[in-house]
């Protein structure tokens, strides 16, 4: 089975290209016009527009991940729950990260959890670009601080898995994927059978792993 990718991570392989005329680049279809729409509205701190925006992208396109997390960031803005300008660095992270320009994804990233430090998304994006970025052990320590900061959100624990199985942590992935399954929503269908598909190898080589030694 394909492994499926991380939760709001570059989901947009592919489609954004630099250094490409108008000419070049692919049409983008309306669920990705819509979201790279509400990813430029929420950068500039217009919330409310970009959460119509994600959601005009989700009508379009039912279950689509970037504008899922994308419209819950805006919305946790426009209520109160993060700091405007963290949002606004944390909406330019994403629009890095989309870009393959993880350095830069990472620099906004330190600024929205300087500004706001107790919003795991956060936490959860710059664990994706260490990640991409192979830096394992550092992408580990910010999905562990995401699950602190918020236990039942289920990205965190998917990511974490796929984390562990980086650094051959095989046991922590299973539990990871199964804390997973427990908290997934009916929209992550398909993280849930790949979660599925990986426990079952997993528990194999572990179990034949103990055999060897």
């Amino acid at each position: 089975m394909k492994q499926i990718t991380q939760f709001f991570g570059i989901l947009l392989t592919g489609i954004l290209l630099w250094g490409c005329s108008n000419s070049d680049k692919p049409a983008l279809a309306i669920h990705e016009q819509q979201y790279i729409q509400g990813i430029e509205l929420a950068k500039n701190g217009d919330f409310t527009s970009a959460i119509h925006s994600f959601k005009t992208a989700l009508m379009e396109m039912p279950g689509y991940s970037p504008a899922d997390g994308s419209m819950a960031i805006a919305k946790d803005a426009e209520a109160g729950k993060l700091k405007p300008q963290a949002a606004m660095a944390l909406f330019r992270a994403i629009d890095f990260g989309n870009h393959f320009d993880n350095e830069k994804k990472i620099r906004e990233l330190n600024l929205a959890i300087s500004i706001d430090p107790n919003y795991a998304p956060a936490y959860n994006e710059r664990g994706i670009a260490f990640f991409d970025m192979g830096k394992f052990r550092q992408a580990l320590s910010d999905r562990n601080h995401a699950i602190e900061l918020s236990p039942n959100e289920p990205a965190s624990y998917y990511n974490k898995a796929l984390t562990c199985e980086k650094l051959e942590m095989f046991e922590d992935a299973i539990d990871a994927y199964a804390r997973f399954i427990e908290r997934a929503n009916p929209r992550q269908k398909e993280h849930v059978e790949y979660a599925r598909f990986r426990i079952e190898e997993l528990e194999e080589l572990v179990l034949q792993g103990r055999k060897n030694t």
